[in-house]
């Protein structure tokens, strides 16, 4: 697999251009990406990528002695032709690219396509073509606390329109609860490391701030994979910065004390998982899956496989059941064992590569978001187990490719 992850790490492809200078600029663009991802529709963030890029191309098409690179090109490739032969055998293909059942959104196989490798490919390349320096880091994430910020009081707005009733799961603007959490999950994890790496510092009181809200935004959805991630996270990087430990734990403290009855009532289907409803609905997905894929481990079965065939592997479900619960079960199902390890090699090399960023001398600011990176990707390693986070729901997959191409961007920027 090293081997791979090097031959892909220096597969560059770079197409030379010519001409005119723009007022408004791709870079520029990439600031309000959050504030647009605010909406949580895949497809509303995706056409502003898709237009973010057009006009990168623009720019390099236009002025001299300027290259647009585009890196991995070989994972490109395999990813692009192993998942058209996917979207061939995704159940109901040709039915249109978006139709409801009740209040569920379904894709076929062409949506899925889009969203799962056109879209990532673009965001990787956006990022490998802007400048990745401080002011662009700095005002890219003060657009994400912004983002989480509105979200998390829209939250607050349906938790007082409720009555306070603090045992009603909350998601806000997003259809989806779980995606939602690992969104301000991300959010919370980055603003802690802003906070240790850079103590009172320029925005002390902001990333204070984001962290608060942030935290309200995870606890109110109460999903407990995202409440679980962060707790393993904060202690392994409590073993890496000690220092954490006290804002930590007032954190933790005065959510235990505002909400008691809530994170009980939470604990106790942890604790009694064997009659709570949704933890034993995630066992039958898991066992599902684990059925299909006995017969059909390799090549896998389709975008969506797992909504369309389950009745004929499974029957007796407690509640409605749309995928597999679960990121790698459900990339392995629909894209098999071959198409779910090329699809997560950049996630590894991602991961990689934010443990192994030096930060020099002159670029000390990078501690901060390496140790964020870091952070999330153990966080999104937990609530892998749980949810399909490489999916069309919300602004699932995209968030990831975000980050992944952050930490793959930096390091083959600053070594």
């Amino acid at each position: 697999m090293s081997s791979y992850i090097q031959g892909l790490e220096t597969s560059d492809v770079r197409f030379q251009s010519q001409s005119v200078d723009l007022g408004l600029t791709s870079r520029s663009l990439m600031y309000f990406l959050p504030i647009v991802m605010i909406l949580g529709r895949w497809y509303i963030t995706g056409f502003y990528l898709i237009l973010v890029f057009s006009l990168l191309v623009f720019e390099k098409l236009s002025f001299d002695n300027l290259e647009l690179k585009i890196s991995n090109s070989l994972y490109w490739v395999l990813n692009f032709v192993w998942g058209m032969s996917i979207v061939i055998k995704s159940p109901k293909i040709w039915n249109g690219l978006i139709y409801f059942v009740s209040v569920h959104p379904f894709y076929d196989g062409i949506a899925y396509y889009i969203g799962l490798y056109i879209i990532p490919f673009i965001i990787l390349v956006i990022f490998r073509n802007i400048n990745i320096d401080e002011d662009f880091l700095e005002k890219l994430f003060l657009s994400f606390n912004i983002s989480s910020i509105i979200l998390s009081i829209y939250s607050i707005f349906a938790l007082i329109n409720s009555g306070f009733n603090i045992l009603l799961r909350i998601n806000g603007l997003w259809p989806d609860l779980n995606i939602i959490a690992g969104y301000f999950m991300i959010i919370f994890l980055f603003n802690l490391s802003f906070l240790v790496n850079k103590g009172r510092g320029k925005y002390f009181v902001f990333n204070l701030i984001t962290v608060v809200f942030s935290a309200m935004g995870l606890f109110l959805t109460q999903t407990r994979a995202a409440w679980l991630a962060v707790v393993i996270t904060v202690v392994i990087f409590f073993i890496k910065r000690p220092k954490i430990i006290i804002p930590s734990l007032i954190i933790i403290f005065l959510f235990f004390v505002l909400f008691f009855d809530a994170i009980q009532v939470r604990y106790l289907t942890f604790k009694n998982f064997s009659t709570d409803v949704s933890t034993l609905g995630r066992f039958q997905a898991w066992y599902t899956t684990y059925l299909m894929l006995q017969e059909n481990l390799y090549t896998g079965y389709g975008f969506d496989a797992f909504l369309y065939y389950k009745d004929s592997f499974y029957s007796g479900f407690l509640l409605f059941l749309p995928h597999s619960h679960n990121t790698f079960l459900r990339l392995m199902l629909e894209t098999g064992l071959i198409g779910m390890l090329l699809y997560i090699t950049l996630f590894i090399k991602a991961i990689y590569y934010s443990l192994t960023i030096k930060s020099k001398t002159r670029n000390t600011y990078l501690k901060k978001y390496t140790d964020g990176l870091q952070l999330s990707f153990i966080s999104l390693l937990v609530v892998f187990m749980f949810e399909p986070y490489f999916s069309l729901y919300s602004n699932a997959a995209i968030i990831i490719w975000i980050f992944i191409s952050l930490s793959i961007s930096i390091k083959e920027r600053y070594g």
